[in-house]
C-alpha cells in the first residue's frame, strides 16, 4: 500500500460499503487487524488524518447506495469515538432510505457519560449495532 496515501474512507466488500472514519482507538484487541497489516481487500485503511463529515458525504456519493445491503460504520478504530459525526452520517444515510449497521467496542457509554448514546443511535436510524466480545 502507498505510504502517500491518505487512506481509504469508503471501501465495498461482501455486498456492503464500509466507512472507515477515524483510527482511534480504546482498545487494544489481539485480533484487531491494525496489529498485523494497514488495511484490507486492498484497501489503505490508516488515515492521514479523520475526514470531515462533508467528506465522508462526498465519498458516500460517489457510490450507488442502493447497490449494497447496509453501510456499515467499522475500520481502523472505533466509529463512535466521533459519535456525533456518526449520527449526522446516519441521518443522511437514513434520509435516503440506506440501512446502517456499526461495529464497535461498545466503550460509547464510557466515553460519553453523560448522554444516552443507545438512545441517539436508534433515533438516528441505525438498524444494527454488532459489538466485539473480544479481548
Amino acid at each position: 500500500m502507498n505510504k502517500e496515501d491518505p487512506g481509504t474512507i469508503c471501501y465495498p466488500a461482501h455486498g456492503n460499503l464500509y466507512l472507515n472514519i477515524t483510527n482511534r482507538c480504546t482498545c487494544n484487541c489481539i485480533f484487531c487487524i491494525k496489529n498485523y497489516s494497514d488495511g484490507v481487500y486492498g484497501y489503505n485503511l490508516i488515515l492521514s488524518r479523520e475526514p470531515e463529515v462533508a467528506e465522508v458525504i462526498e465519498e458516500l456519493g460517489r457510490h450507488d447506495l442502493s447497490g449494497y445491503d447496509e453501510v456499515v460504520f467499522t475500520g481502523l478504530g472505533e466509529p463512535l469515538s466521533r459519535l456525533d459525526d456518526v449520527l449526522e452520517i446516519t441521518r443522511w444515510l437514513k434520509a435516503r432510505d440506506i440501512s446502517v449497521r456499526i461495529d464497535t467496542i461498545g466503550h460509547a457509554k464510557l466515553q460519553y457519560p453523560k448522554r444516552d448514546v443507545a438512545n441517539e443511535l436508534k433515533t438516528a436510524g441505525v438498524d444494527e449495532v454488532s459489538v466485539s466480545l473480544n479481548p
